[in-house]
């Protein structure tokens, strides 16, 4: 017969269950940890952490009642050649917490970036509508310009506006960056097109 592991953590599970069943539920509480047996007196505040068989062994003998051991890991199935299921140590309690706190912290994070991204993209979408405004509002007046001169002579006024919109809404022009720089960029290059067509007479 294999002599038992000295200590807990490195004897088998069915082995430790062997001891804690001796004591009586109605009196002790058993959780069997990966390192240690943790037993509880009920009606005391007496807690023992026992870490060797010896000592485990010794304890159980002394404390043995009747009945298989409940509230602990005791009486589950064991697979062959494991040390039993998996232990969860009370100590980890404090971890879960600290972890679930770091996750909630991690959600706030992301909800405020949402809520920038998105009052930033309705930003852009206001600064694109008054520029094509603008743009518009341009192209009216050199519309108006360009039917009141007279068909066989240039048009000063027209090249006019059509520099004075260049100095405007050129994107090279204007002190802007990021997405400001490219909705005027769009802006100009589909207006400047159209402004080229009517100078040709198109």
């Amino acid at each position: 017969m294999a002599e038992m592991s000295y200590l807990v953590k490195d004897a088998k599970y069915c082995e430790i269950e062997a001891f804690t069943e001796k004591l009586s539920p109605k009196r002790f509480l058993v959780d069997i940890e990966k390192e240690r047996v943790v037993v509880r007196r009920f009606g005391s505040s007496i807690i023992k952490f026992i870490y060797n068989t010896p000592d485990l062994e010794m304890f159980c003998n002394a404390n043995s009642g009747e009945g298989p051991q409940h509230g602990g890991m005791a009486g589950k199935p064991v697979s062959p050649g494991s040390n039993g299921p998996p232990k969860t140590s009370l100590s980890s309690a404090p971890a879960i917490r600290s972890e679930v706190a770091d996750l909630k912290d991690e959600v706030a994070r992301l909800n405020a970036l949402i809520l920038e991204l998105r009052a930033k993209g309705k930003r852009v979408v206001a600064d694109r509508d008054h520029w094509q405004s603008r743009a518009k509002s341009v192209e009216s007046e050199i519309e108006i310009l360009r039917n009141q001169r007279p068909a066989s002579t240039p048009d000063d006024r027209f090249a006019q506006a059509k520099r004075a919109f260049a100095k405007l809404y050129h994107p090279n022009n204007a002190n802007a960056s990021g997405m400001e720089k490219i909705v005027r960029a769009e802006v100009f290059k589909e207006f400047w097109n159209e402004l080229e067509r009517i100078e040709r007479g198109e």
